[in-house]
């Protein structure tokens, strides 16, 4: 039984930041967007002349849907019959071609589609579970996006939602809710991510009131210090996760006019004048950074420890053991070379300000822990030595040409912390079972277990109120079912 679990699965958000404190020199950006070098897939066929590779097809059988305005089909048994679909169509996805061309179905018709343009996300909630309308608040900035999913390029932002702001949910699912919303005289469903939303209110990061500054010391006389990392946050509170007013470049200078100690993190309280205007006199900045990230001379070094890392990004969780994974290659043959931004934070700022440099396909990185922030997957990697920082996941494999690959099952745990690996055993299928690729109940997907088939169960986790198992096959492949669908004894007869 041939079975896979893409990389696709990663998605993810939660708007969480805190300046790093890193150093970096001599690094150039890149773009995230997978554009960059032409490479095509060619080969030399013995004649000193290049001839197209040949087509190799891998069996699916998935719903997906179309991500483009609009893209033409194209007929697999007559090219001349074409038919245009339109973003969101849904279709049935049949074939995976190496030319990133997938063969699809529509109306009992063969296509050829551009791969790119398809995701198998349930954009629409279809398997999302309904729920009684419940008010939920916004734990910080939260977007509501059109569809369950966060590319900017078709799944555009209705409305960004501010700290305890309500909405009402309508139905659940592992990464998205639906909500209802008010638009004009119209009652839309639209998608804000799950982590993203709470039951009650939050406590406001951006209101000193909630803070005891009283632990603050003055700094008589007051110190000059500077930047010792790329891109350090200067924050309204003394809150990784309170507002960046202005972030600084390496070796800015700072007045430090306080220091204290809040949530077992030493903070600097910092004054930084502000660009005079015409007609204007000066005016300052006064927040707070991070006091690890500051040097007493210019080009001084600090440095964070991965522990100090995953304390101030407590929704981080580092692997059992650290990855080597490799920059996923382009969809699209002309741009086959996809250019990766490396960030000092696990944020996507307007101004790029935290973009520290780039690597790309075919590059090794050190993944040392996997996290949710700012509507992304992100991948805390060590870049340089005993520096860290932040990669989008979704643009990483661990197969070293950039092929998207299978997960292992400390990514997975990674993605799912309400699992954790259990004691080898075997259990047996009491029905048809569906391997499902996350842990929710999946109407299609590209495998099923037969009634008695037996497979490994490698962690176990509690989901939404349902027990779950992940397990392993035989051909060494991660799946999620829940535990009421298994035996821990074969069944006779």
């Amino acid at each position: 039984m041939k079975k896979r679990i893409l990389a696709l699965l990663l998605a993810g958000i939660l708007t969480a930041s805190l300046a790093s404190c890193v150093t970096t020199k001599d690094r150039n950006p890149g773009d995230d967007t997978g554009t960059g070098t032409e490479a095509y897939q060619t080969r030399d066929d013995g004649t000193g002349t290049t001839a197209p590779t040949p087509v190799t097809w891998t069996d699916v059988d998935e719903t997906v849907y179309v991500t483009a305005s609009s893209m033409t089909l194209i007929g697999v048994e007559n090219a001349s019959n074409t038919v245009v679909v339109k973003q969101v169509d849904k279709l049935q996805r049949i074939k995976l071609g190496s030319n990133k061309k997938d063969i699809v179905v529509k109306d009992g018709v063969q296509y050829y589609a551009d791969h790119a343009n398809l995701t198998n996300a349930d954009l629409l909630g279809e398997t999302m579970t309904t729920c009684n309308k419940t008010t939920m608040y916004a734990n910080g900035s939260a977007n509501i996006r059109k569809y369950a999913n966060s590319e900017y390029v078709f799944s555009s932002i209705i409305k960004t939602l501010s700290i305890n702001e309500t909405v009402t949910v309508v139905a659940k699912g592992d990464k998205w809710y639906k909500i209802e919303y008010q638009d004009g005289n119209a009652t839309k469903n639209y998608f804000v991510f799950a982590s993203l939303l709470s039951n009650e209110k939050v406590t406001d990061p951006d209101d000193l009131d909630n803070y005891n500054l009283s632990v603050f010391t003055d700094c008589d006389p007051y110190l000059t210090k500077y930047v010792s990392t790329y891109a350090l946050a200067c924050r309204v509170a003394p809150s990784r996760k309170a507002t960046a007013q202005i972030y600084l470049s390496e070796e800015d200078a700072v007045t430090v006019v306080a220091t204290g100690m809040i949530d077992g993190m030493e903070w600097s309280k910092v004054i930084i004048p502000k660009e005079e205007s015409e007609g204007t006199g000066l005016d300052y900045y006064e927040g707070y950074v991070a006091s690890d990230c500051l040097a007493e001379t210019k080009g001084g070094v600090s440095k964070m420890t991965l522990a100090q890392m995953l304390a101030q990004y407590d929704n981080f969780k580092a692997l059992d053991t650290a990855e080597t994974m490799y920059v996923v290659h382009g969809e699209n043959e002309k741009y086959w070379t996809v250019n990766l931004n490396v960030r000092s934070t696990p944020e996507f700022p307007k101004d790029n300000s935290n973009i520290v440099g780039s690597v790309t396909t075919k590059d090794a990185v050190k993944v040392v822990a996997t996290g949710d922030a700012a509507e992304t997957v992100w991948a805390m990697i060590e870049y340089g030595e005993g520096e860290y920082y932040f990669v989008s996941y979704k643009y990483l494999t661990t197969d070293p040409d950039g092929d998207e690959a299978p997960l292992t099952l400390d990514q997975l745990i990674a993605m799912y912390p309400a699992f954790t690996k259990c004691t080898e055993k075997t259990v047996y299928a009491n029905k048809v079972v569906n391997c499902n690729t996350a842990p929710v109940y999946q109407t299609e997907v590209s495998e099923k277990l037969e009634k008695g088939e037996a497979v490994t169960v490698v962690a176990e986790g509690k989901v939404k109120y349902v027990d779950w198992y992940i397990f392993k096959t035989a051909e060494g492949n991660y799946y999620f079912a829940g535990q009421d669908l298994f035996s821990e004894s074969a069944q006779v007869g």
